[in-house]
């Protein structure tokens, strides 16, 4: 079968965007099953390679205007009306069964989606979280609102396949009654990747507060919207014991949140118990993993998170909110704890982490490890997926 994944951005696997790393690890499995696979994305940087899989970037079109950047040195705003230069026809040129749209509120998906339709060539839409009702009730922007009730509600509806990533997105996307219809394919991880033999001890050198203490962490995004993480540090207020535990947070700044979340943490007064430490990648990745004794995500709202995958692959436990734990499968399978996005449940759960040994800890790490040996592999979402889409290229 050939098939085609679009997205903004790059498929890149150590990106902090989970849709960078769904493309990925999802376009290599299917090329791994024998399909003609391409990976087509609006991107100034060059692609990154995939294996098995044609991959190509695309510049996007600017906005018109006297000057090629700004005064902060930012390339103008792409043109959300044009397609960049080449792309339709090297998608059409490859003559594929299904196009496989990543991402929602893209204005280039739709113009390519409606000229896909004109030449018969049905498309699948993976909104990744996007159309979750708490991701919309927090939008900040009025243009993505109007864009979505006027414009990408036809696009949605003309799918021939709406991909969801876990069985509670799949639920409310049939609840909005978009009418094609919904195929649930976890995001996954390549265990069998994850080092086991990773010293944590550079990371203990570069921050010796780390030593001797129980170490709760979190990698991702640094983020107080969606992530939760202001959440966690008011938890993490009423019951932190510098003498004993510390809270390492890792990962990349978003719009200011790292700023944020250290005022907060200074604030309610624990900055001497919170770590805080820039994105990594790589082994360098596993390492802060390793140095971790359990793994806290406080999401809010989120599709399915790469980084409770990335940590229960470790063998850490984790404690997780309903929204990183989707389909419920930590609290079936006892890889940690599962209490709601809020400041007292969070702090009660961090202080049963603070009391349970750490034989226990180890324990419900190896029972996450089981669960995605059997329940997270990128080949079963691939075959879903292809059945999908064999199923609609058919109707």
């Amino acid at each position: 079968m050939r098939i085609a994944h679009f997205l903004l951005g790059r498929s890149n696997p150590e990106s902090s965007n989970g849709v960078d790393k769904t493309v990925f690890f999802l376009s290599k499995a299917q090329a791994e099953l024998g399909h003609d696979v391409s990976v087509l994305s609006i991107s100034d940087l060059p692609p990154i390679p995939v294996p098995g899989v044609t991959v190509g970037t695309f510049a996007p079109r600017r906005l018109p205007s006297l000057r090629p950047f700004d005064k902060e040195g930012r390339a103008r705003p792409r043109n959300p009306f044009r397609l960049p230069d080449g792309m339709w026809d090297d998608m059409v040129g490859r003559h594929p069964h299904i196009v496989h749209f990543h991402s929602v509120h893209i204005p280039e998906a739709l113009w390519l989606a409606d000229r896909l339709r004109r030449s018969e060539i049905p498309y699948c839409v993976s909104p990744h979280g996007g159309l979750l009702t708490t991701a919309q009730r927090h939008r900040r922007r009025l243009r993505k609102q109007l864009f979505s009730t006027l414009l990408e509600r036809r696009y949605l509806r003309r799918a021939s396949l709406i991909h969801a990533v876990s069985q509670a997105e799949a639920e409310e996307l049939r609840r909005q009654n978009l009418g094609p219809p919904v195929v649930v394919a976890h995001n996954c991880i390549d265990a069998s990747a994850v080092p086991d033999d990773v010293d944590p001890g550079p990371v203990i050198e570069r921050f010796p507060q780390l030593q001797g203490k129980r170490v709760l962490g979190y990698l991702g995004r640094l983020d107080t919207g969606p992530k939760g993480l202001d959440l966690l540090l008011r938890g993490w207020a009423r019951i932190a014991d510098p003498s004993n535990e510390v809270l390492l947070l890792v990962g990349p700044d978003w719009r200011g949140g790292r700023m944020r979340l250290e005022r907060l943490a200074s604030g309610l007064g624990v900055n001497g118990g919170v770590v805080f430490a820039p994105a990594v990648s790589g082994r360098e990745k596993w390492a802060y993993f390793a140095a971790m004794d359990v793994f806290v995500a406080p999401s809010r709202w989120e599709a399915a998170p790469f980084t409770v995958l990335e940590a229960m692959a470790t063998r850490t436990a984790v404690v997780a909110t309903p929204a990183s734990d989707p389909d419920g499968l930590i609290r079936a399978s006892e890889a940690g704890w599962v209490v709601q996005a809020e400041v007292e449940a969070l702090a009660r759960a961090l202080k049963t982490v603070t009391q349970t040994s750490g034989e226990q800890l180890r324990l419900m790490g190896t029972k996450a490890r089981r669960l995605i040996e059997r329940e997270y592999r990128w080949n079963d979402a691939a075959e879903i997926l292809t059945e999908a889409y064999e199923d609609a290229t058919r109707g």
